[in-house]
Formats: C-alpha cells, structure tokens, sequence
C-alpha cells in the first residue's frame, strides 16, 4: 500500500502540472492577439501529450495495484479510480483537441499569406522581365520557372474538404495558365 501511496502523489503532480499548463493554454486560446505563438502553442501540445500519456501509466500502475489488493471494496475502488482517471483524461483531450483545431486554423491562415505575397513579388518581378526584353517575337507564350506550389494537404477531416477543395479548385484546377502536366506534377 506504501507504493500505491507514492503512485497517487506522483501521480496528483502530474495532473497538477497537467493543470496549469492548461491554463496557460487556454489562457492563450482565448486572447484575442492575431500573433499567437505557433512554435509556443506546438510545443504546447506535445507537453500536453506526452502528460497525457504519463498520467494514462500512473493510473494503469494504480489501478494494477488496487486489483491486485486483497480489500473487500476491490470492486468499488477500482471503479471508483478508472471513473477519476477517465475523468481527468478527459478533460485533458478535450483542450488538445481545442489546441490542435486552433493550430491548423493558424497554419491554414500562415503560409497563405506568406505564399500570397511571395507569389504577387514573383510575378511582378517576372512581368517587368517580360516587359523589358526586347528580343521576343510578338506571338511567342513564354514561360517563367516558378517555384513549385504547394498546397496543404488533405488529411482525411471532413469538415476541411471545403477549405483544401476551394483553395485546390482556384490555385489548380481552374487555373487556365497551367497546362495539364503542371497540375497533374
């Protein structure tokens, strides 16, 4: 029972420390700040997750323990641990499901913009090399190597088909510029 003791402390400081670093993630959920800290919000939820999975050993090692007591109440207590454990859980997941749903909101918007603006330099620059060479025949397509484009990937979630589809459908699909081999590579 003495190791069944120092499972439950270890344990409690585990869920403690769980526990604010919850707060704090939440804390940066809600704040309004269009700069939210992607790296900080990463590192986040791998802290999170690997908490998560500590606390999932600790209550194993708990309940191991009860079970294998030799107390009339063994039933009861072992329920009693895996309803406080699933609880606990729970609520864990529950925020690094919120923490993951915000970091793909975040990287949805980020390249998008970074690779706007990179795009809109590219073809400014491409247009004044266009416009000042003079060696050209009139009638001739030419063609600028551009660096590849690249689009966030679909990752089976249904509620992002839209999003990835219509970002798809106006960058390659209906891209009339492209010829079929450059949307198909």
């Amino acid at each position: 029972m003495e190791d069944l003791v120092k499972k439950k402390r270890v344990r409690g400081g585990h869920r403690s420390s769980a526990k604010k670093l919850v707060g704090k993630i939440v804390e940066r959920l809600q704040s309004e700040s269009p700069d939210k800290d992607i790296l900080w919000l990463r590192q986040s939820q791998t802290n999170l997750k690997e908490k998560i999975k500590t606390i999932r050993q600790f209550d194993e090692q708990i309940i191991d323990i009860i079970s294998a007591s030799k107390e009339e109440d063994v039933d009861e207590l072992v329920t009693q641990e895996i309803e406080d454990s699933d609880n606990a859980i729970a609520e864990l997941e529950r925020i690094l499901l919120e923490l993951e749903d915000e970091l793909c909101k975040l990287r949805q918007s980020t390249p998008l913009s970074v690779s706007t603006t990179q795009n809109a330099a590219d073809a400014s620059l491409n247009q004044s090399h266009l416009s000042t060479s003079s060696d050209m025949s009139v009638g001739k397509i030419v063609r600028a190597k551009l660096p590849k484009l690249e689009l966030r990937k679909f990752n089976g979630k249904i509620c992002e088909w839209q999003e990835f589809w219509d970002s798809f459908s106006s960058s390659i699909d209906n891209n009339e510029q492209l010829s079929d081999v450059d949307k198909f590579a």
